[in-house]
């Protein structure tokens, strides 16, 4: 049986509603277990849209095109439709599976995220005591198992938003992230970034950036990177924006060789 659903995510202070259409009870259940923990968090925005199951969808690049307010969304789970930036309001069809939510999710958090001045990095995230450290590095360095060795509440696997606040930058957790079930929200300062190393030694060696990050190297870990925008005029230039107010305010960066000793959290939490 097909019908229509109604339902709600709140991330962060951002509340999605949603008319799902053309959904079966199969389908909206496994949709039901996608969805993310509500957070204690003031919803201040809002974004409706209106989505439709449509199975003749067939697999396109991802794209985003700005035309005056509409920004067109294109993604390749497969994914289209389009939003109004003012309003908020927007109408997508996706493929008939549940994973195709998911990313239209996580892409429009990523805009309201560039509207309040934050960004989307390829990292993990753990929460040790009260503050954020961020795992970076390219693929296959160890991301996502330096995160599980720290036995810490994980805010990210594989998304990690970053955000200024008035006395630094904190880190969300990532309702959206696809790899990992979320289990705190909120937000926390980002105490470090720890840039990972391959090592062959057994041991964890921790050493300060000598001088501030550049901007090209943070831009090799962006989640989605700058070419994924270039057509939305004004999301390229807040992405770009905050990047570069991030690389000369945050210096607390740290190249990290870690092994599966655990002894690295005593000396990422040291400094």
């Amino acid at each position: 049986m097909s019908d229509i659903r109604r339902f709600s995510i709140i991330a962060d202070n951002l509340c999605i509603h949603v008319m799902l259409r053309g959904s079966s009870d199969a389908f909206y259940a496994v949709v039901k277990s996608f969805e993310p923990p509500k957070s204690n968090a003031t919803v201040t925005s809002h974004m409706y849209l209106d989505i439709t199951v449509d199975s003749t969808l067939t697999k396109e690049p991802n794209a985003v095109r700005q035309t005056g307010d509409m920004l067109s969304l294109r993604l390749e789970r497969p994914a289209k439709g389009e939003i109004n930036i003012k309003s908020w309001k927007g109408a997508f069809r996706i493929a008939p599976t549940a994973r195709g939510l998911n990313p239209i999710f996580s892409m429009l958090y990523f805009f309201h995220i560039l509207e309040q001045g934050g960004f989307m990095l390829h990292a993990s995230s753990v929460v040790i005591g009260k503050n954020a450290y961020v795992f970076i590095g390219r693929q296959g360095v160890g991301k996502s198992t330096i995160a599980r060795l720290s036995q810490a509440p994980q805010l990210s696997d594989d998304i990690t938003v970053v955000i200024p606040e008035n006395n630094g930058y904190s880190v969300i957790a990532n309702p959206f992230d696809p790899n990992i079930q979320v289990s705190v929200t909120g937000r926390y300062p980002l105490d470090k970034c720890l840039w990972l190393r391959h090592t062959d030694q057994q041991q964890d060696v921790l050493v300060p950036v000598p001088r501030s990050i550049t901007l090209s190297r943070l831009q090799r870990h962006l989640r989605p990177n700058l070419k994924f925008i270039e057509y939305s005029p004004r999301y390229l230039f807040l992405l770009s924006l905050g990047i570069k107010l991030f690389t000369s305010r945050f210096y607390r960066h740290y190249n990290l060789e870690f092994s599966r000793s655990k002894k690295f959290l005593a000396l990422i939490t040291k400094l």
